[in-house]
């Protein structure tokens, strides 16, 4: 072993003796494209050149069809940046800042817009190794420590250029991207199928739910017309009512972060979307002062509230999360407080069971699109069996679930490990602890 990384590559205390290291910068171009001259969306064609964005980068696979078209007269301005097969993607700008890509092949001519910079090796580096190299924890961790920008995650082209790459011959890196690529390759298809049982084992969960809330755990109960057409019948003797009539709802805000008065040593808690994708909430992990609850706006939501997703394109619009203890929340979520009538388990049970209703109200027309609002969810009316069946419903569901949420929960711990033995095992190949 040789000290050849001491201090040049800070994460590594040795490579083999006979690999070196050296900057990105001498052995590829890094270039990247800003502001495109003003390109707005309104340029883009149905037919023309492919005009990549973030989202098209999903790792070790580039989304060639979900894509915008640009011009050939916009591709032609920037030849730097024209793709080639082998080149090295990596996200410069926003919150997947540091995802890697390679372009493996290309279908038509394409660019990438100005978040993204093109990494093209030169003879010293082969490309593959190079984009497992971007991968590995420690140059993965060195980006979390270098990115800066207002408010934005941002890497400089020069900061790229600065990154130390490990460096074998040419015949190993080959022979370690080889390896590399059938290993991780194994692994990212296990966790594919994982990802796509657990898929399944949520939609059969989310099926026994809206069976259950919608009409009830006798199959021969004599029905009637709900009257609402996303609902069809109910049971007879179950009662229709709007929720506004057996809650309380209302949502936050967000105190500004300028405001250090606002933030510093606050003691109340207070919650973002991102706690929807939680069953229970029971901590939170920021937290505003008093000065911000009397001036911002903020309400105190009580224990047992449910808490409903307001915006969002993914997943998060429409979910809801059960809280455990008094907090106040952002605007993008809504308090669904409740003052008779229900079980507040078997309300979440209920959105969890009526979430597509949720989402395509949502997705109405006129500037509430994208959007739920206090208001949609005040005139939503719901079935309402009594609370002994609700009781019922709530003990059949929690022993037909059990078992699912256990293999999800089982599932979702492998696809943790096999996460964190594909990371290892790229850094121990890219850094020669381990021989290929």
């Amino acid at each position: 072993m040789s000290a050849t990384a001491d201090k040049f590559i800070e994460w590594v205390d040795t490579l083999p003796s006979t690999w070196g290291a050296k900057r990105l910068g001498s052995l590829a171009s890094v270039k990247a494209r800003l502001g495109w001259k003003g390109l707005k969306a309104e340029e883009y064609v149905d037919a023309g050149y492919i005009f990549l964005s973030t989202p098209n980068l999903k790792g070790d696979e580039i989304d060639f069809e979900n894509v915008n078209y640009i011009t050939k007269a916009r591709y032609d301005e920037s030849p730097e940046i024209m793709l080639r097969v082998g080149d090295v993607l990596m996200v410069k700008d926003g919150a997947t800042l540091g995802i890697v890509a390679l372009v493996k092949n290309l279908p038509a001519p394409a660019t990438l817009n100005g978040s993204t910079a093109v990494i093209r090796t030169t003879g010293e580096c082969d490309s593959r190794f190079l984009c497992h190299w971007l991968r590995s924890k420690g140059v993965q961790q060195l980006i979390e420590k270098m990115k800066g920008g207002m408010g934005v995650p941002h890497l400089f082209q020069s900061d790229l250029r600065r990154f130390p790459v490990a460096l074998p011959s040419l015949t190993e890196q080959r022979r370690i991207a080889g390896y590399l690529d059938e290993a991780t390759g194994k692994v990212d298809r296990l966790v594919a199928l994982r990802r796509r049982q657990m898929e399944l084992l949520r939609e059969q969960r989310a099926a026994l739910i809206q069976q259950a809330v919608t009409r009830g755990l006798n199959p021969n109960a004599p029905l009637k017309d709900s009257g609402l057409t996303w609902l069809g019948q109910i049971p007879k003797h179950w009662e229709v009512k709007k929720l506004r009539h057996l809650v309380r709802v209302g949502n936050g805000s967000t105190p500004s972060r300028t405001n250090a008065e606002y933030w510093t040593n606050g003691k109340y808690p207070w919650l973002n979307s991102s706690v929807v994708n939680q069953d229970v909430v029971s901590e939170a992990d920021q937290f505003v002062t008093e000065l911000a609850l009397s001036e911002c706006h903020l309400p105190k939501v009580q224990p047992e509230s449910l808490l409903v997703g307001l915006t969002g394109e993914g997943r998060t619009r429409g979910m809801c999360a059960l809280l455990k203890f008094e907090a106040t929340i952002n605007q993008h979520l809504a308090y669904v407080t409740i003052t008779k009538g229900i079980l507040p388990r078997y309300l979440q049970l209920l959105f969890t069971g009526i979430y597509s209703v949720l989402r395509a109200i949502g997705d109405g027309e006129g500037s509430t699109k994208g959007a739920l609002t206090c208001e949609d969810l005040k005139q939503l009316k719901i079935p309402l069996p009594s609370i002994s069946e609700q009781q019922a419903i709530l003990e059949h569901l929690h022993a037909q679930t059990t078992n699912v949420d256990k293999t999800i929960a089982a599932y979702s711990r492998q696809i943790e490990l096999l996460t964190e033995y594909r990371a290892a095992l790229i850094h121990e190949c890219v850094t020669g602890q381990l021989a290929v």
